[in-house]
């Protein structure tokens, strides 16, 4: 495109007093959190962004919970963060994706030669010898 300018006619991509200086599209640091301006046919410009960041100008954070469709296991809530993800784990389960659940009966809670069975991913009951009873084995 041209325009008239007093007594100029200037040229899109082109500045100073002669038209002589070419614009640099850069030079405004339009690209946002780190992202590489690249100049392209004169006025125009193209951000690369980093794997955190989308948008025109890098101006978008990605949603790694979206992009890796919900890589948190066993009904946990995927916790988005600038460049990375956390998982909320539901009781019972643990790991960095809340894929493993936690054996309760690994700490041996049951006293007396009491036999732990888990029978979900928060409840454990005990196994009672003859002559004890309740949650943990006590006496009779």
């Amino acid at each position: 495109m041209i325009f008239k300018s007093n007594y100029f006619v200037l040229k899109l991509g082109w500045t100073g007093t002669l038209c002589q200086i070419p614009v640099n599209a850069c030079s405004s640091n339009p690209c946002l959190n780190s992202g590489i301006c690249t100049q392209i046919n004169g006025n125009s410009y193209n951000c690369t962004c980093p794997a955190a960041w989308t948008g025109t100008n890098c101006e978008l954070n990605v949603n790694e919970c979206q992009v890796l469709s919900q890589p948190c296991q066993n009904s946990a809530i995927c916790q988005d963060r600038i460049g990375s993800y956390n998982c909320i784990c539901l009781p019972g389960y643990t790991g960095t994706f809340c894929q493993t659940m936690i054996n309760y009966c690994l700490s041996s809670p049951c006293l007396n030669g009491g036999s732990c069975q888990q029978t979900s991913a928060n409840f454990w009951t005990c196994a009672c010898p003859l002559g004890y009873n309740g949650l943990r084995l006590f006496h009779l």
